[in-house]
């Protein structure tokens, strides 16, 4: 007799029994039967439930879910069915079975909501057949300009991540995700390697460099991210078209993983006439160029430096929140890191009640000539740049670079680029309801990048950002004194 497995009833109102019927098993012992249910919706076939149940060699067999199983009302298929010899508690000595929709075909049941009118079999297929296509119609519309948009041209873009561990392949809309092997420790080998055979008389047998580099790809687990269209006008813009989507992906996954996803190669096709070009992702090197002391090659204040930091876990906090801000690809963000670290060493110094003074050092007053007090991180924090740089000999170089260039005014700016990335996610100067006229630091926000887009084009050059930066650097150094 052949396998035939189909729910008892294709359409169940919630809360009523759900069974599945099975012929044709052929067990020649009593087994256990596992049922696996995956629920399909527009966005994906995922896992909903699954349930056991012991069979004998009977025919036909019913197997029905337990009575606390809840599923919400929609579209479900049968996933897997899985027939383990009963008795064998030893997963290594078990006789399994493993079948599947190749076995016994498309089976679809719906939950409905109760008083609602069932589905036949076909109204159910009909409706997994429109979600199927509507998921390939997603998968196939691209990303990037519009079609038909002048100049644009059509690209497939693959994007490999490093530091992120994915088990499956999955579809994410209008791309999807596949896992990918490891990356291995070659290039850093490599370089111990120079070391090693220009300063010095060892060197790492080739066999052990080898096992060395590929015993990281465990370390580093790769995967991709495969867009099959991307309109852009180059192969350049599609790369960064891709690589800012996996950017936004690798950020959620950070959170769903517990990773640090990081793009680090990108390999672009134009569809058209099939030419290819790999682009390596990330940021280039972004320090100092120059060496010697006056550059920061200076031994005993690097040493200083050093005592200081294992001597103190706040200095040793400021370092590392300092380094992973000049990490930050994303401007707004980085301006978020860094006004965030100069808060957190305003804090640490500067107390709220405090008389609230001018650059001077002169006190401020109301209108009514009360003198003020320090509220808030923005008076906080240009309090402590007046103790910390006031009194300073040190030039600032940007400040005949900018139009709004006293102390009052970039600490109102940076301040205002904290607030806007924090509570709206970033800088929206094109959308009145948050970048409000009637709000002073807005205006001088929104004048700041008018001068910065009038200077520099779409350069995404920013001085107030690199003032800002140099500020912090100048204030942590203070801390390391």
């Amino acid at each position: 007799m052949s396998l035939s497995v189909r729910f008892e009833k294709c359409s169940i109102e919630d809360c009523r029994e759900l069974a599945i019927v099975v012929d044709g098993l052929a067990l020649e012992d009593a087994s256990t039967l596992t049922v696996v249910m995956a629920r399909v919706d527009c966005e994906d076939t995922e896992f909903a439930a699954s349930w056991g149940s012991e069979v004998h060699p009977q025919d036909p067999t019913r197997i029905a879910a337990p009575d606390n199983l809840e599923l919400a009302t929609g579209l479900y298929g049968l996933a897997d069915l899985h027939v383990t010899a009963a008795g064998q508690l030893d997963e290594r000595e078990q006789t399994s079975r493993h079948l599947s929709e190749a076995d016994y075909g498309l089976q679809l049941v719906e939950i409905r909501s109760q008083g609602t009118p069932e589905s036949s079999e076909e109204t159910l297929r009909q409706r997994f057949e429109d979600i199927m296509r509507a998921r390939e119609e997603e998968f196939a519309a691209g990303l990037g300009l519009d079609a038909g948009t002048p100049g644009a041209r059509e690209y497939m873009v693959v994007v490999f991540v490093k530091d992120c561990l994915l088990t499956r392949t999955m579809r994410l809309g209008r791309y999807e995700v596949q896992p990918l092997g490891g990356l291995a420790a070659g290039d850093e080998v490599d370089v111990v390697q120079e070391y090693l055979r220009t300063f010095t008389a060892d060197v790492i047998p080739d066999p052990m460099a080898r096992d060395v580099a590929e015993s990281k790809r465990s370390n580093h687990p790769c995967f991709v991210a495969r867009f099959p269209l991307v309109r852009a006008t180059s192969n350049g813009d599609a790369a960064a078209k891709a690589d800012a989507e996996a950017r936004v992906l690798g950020s959620v996954l950070s959170l769903h993983r517990l990773a640090y996803p990081t793009p680090f190669a990108a390999f672009v096709k134009d569809l058209a006439n099939n030419k290819c070009q790999v682009w390596i992702l990330g940021r280039g090197y972004g320090g100092n160029l120059v060496g010697g002391g006056i550059s920061g090659e200076y031994p005993k204040a690097i040493r200083a430096n050093v005592a200081k930091a294992k001597a103190s876990e706040r200095v040793r906090l400021y370092l590392g929140l300092y380094r992973e801000a000049l990490l930050e690809a994303e401007p707004g963000a980085q301006y978020f890191r860094l006004w965030s670290l100069l808060e957190v060493m305003a804090t640490h110094d500067v107390r709220s009640g405090e008389p609230l003074l001018d650059w001077a050092g002169q006190p401020r007053t109301s209108a009514k000539g009360n003198a003020l007090a320090i509220r808030g991180a923005e008076q906080r924090a240009f309090e402590y740049l007046r103790r910390v740089i006031a009194g300073a000999s040190v030039d600032f170089n940007y400040r005949s670079e900018l139009d709004q260039h006293t102390w009052d005014q970039l600490a109102s700016i940076w301040y205002r680029h904290r607030n806007c990335m924090a509570h709206q996610g970033g800088c929206m100067p094109d959308d009145p309801a948050h970048c409000r006229v009637s709000d002073g630091t807005c205006r001088a926000c929104r004048a700041a990048r008018d001068e910065m887009v009038k200077k520099h084009g779409s350069s995404g050059v920013d001085a107030y950002r690199r003032a800002l930066r140099d500020t912090v650097q100048y204030c942590l150094a203070h801390e390391l004194a």
